[in-house]
């Protein structure tokens, strides 16, 4: 990503958060229009849809029930949202290191936050882009959180404005649970208690199951996934709004500099 004017990160990050609450409302109305689907009719029977149920639920011989497929649409969508959020970080972190990028680098090198082969790779460099891919995590919620208090300061949930810390915990919770539905099948065990027990009771997951010591398998309900919606467009939107600011502020020390 090549930047060409100052004015360009703050029209960037303006775009990528419009973006991203766009792409996150868009995966909360393919739920509810999902769910008012299996409402209408309890069991499908044209043949498209007959057809993708069978792929989509090929562990048994008989028919998934509503309940199982209701619980399939929780769980895809919750992916989505966690998939989204992911990429408006890398997108926004990208055009901030795009617009600053000696500053920053300058900054990291003081800290000493590059490894050793992001260091041979900045000796070597060829092209800022190229080595903002490599500085950039592509998904990870603790390493883009990591990326971005390194690169700004800026630390979430504390640091956004006119956002409820408590809903903070909502979307800590979901990515914990979305690793736990992909790789254990829903299945709690102490790497999951210790890494939620901070936000736990603040998540509908906390508000709504057995308490955390004595829970045994975790499920997405339709609850889970509106919460995670509205707790991750408030974070893109305040967060968007912090960025700009820290970028008006980069461009104005600049100038006075």
């Amino acid at each position: 990503m090549r930047l060409t004017s100052p004015n360009e990160s703050a029209n960037r990050l303006r775009h990528y958060g419009k973006k991203c609450e766009e792409h996150l409302s868009r995966v909360r109305l393919s739920h509810v229009l999902a769910l008012r689907g299996l409402r209408l009719e309890t069991q499908p029977h044209d043949t498209l849809t007959l057809e993708l149920v069978r792929l989509s639920f090929h562990d048994g011989p008989d028919e998934p029930s509503v309940v199982k497929l209701k619980r399939g649409l929780h769980e895809v969508h919750l992916v989505a949202l966690k998939a989204d959020f992911e990429l408006y970080l890398n997108r926004v972190l990208t055009v901030v290191w795009a617009g600053h990028f000696p500053s920053i680098v300058k900054k990291y090198l003081s800290k000493g936050y590059f490894s050793k082969r992001e260091q041979a790779a900045l000796r070597s460099l060829t092209s800022p882009e190229l080595f903002i891919e490599r500085v950039v995590p592509n998904y990870g919620l603790d390493a883009l959180l990591e990326t971005l208090k390194n690169t700004t300061e800026i630390t979430l949930p504390n640091d956004l404005k006119d956002y409820e810390p408590s809903e903070w915990g909502q979307v800590q919770v979901a990515f914990q649970v979305r690793h736990l539905i992909e790789h254990l099948d829903g299945k709690v065990d102490d790497g999951f208690r210790r890494r939620v027990r901070e936000f736990w009771k603040e998540s509908s997951w906390g508000k709504t199951h057995h308490e955390l010591d004595t829970l045994v398998k975790v499920t997405v309900n339709e609850i889970d996934v509106a919460c995670t919606y509205n707790a991750m467009r408030q974070a893109a939107h305040s967060l968007t709004d912090a960025l700009i600011l820290w970028d008006s502020k980069q461009i104005l020390a600049h100038k006075q500099f």
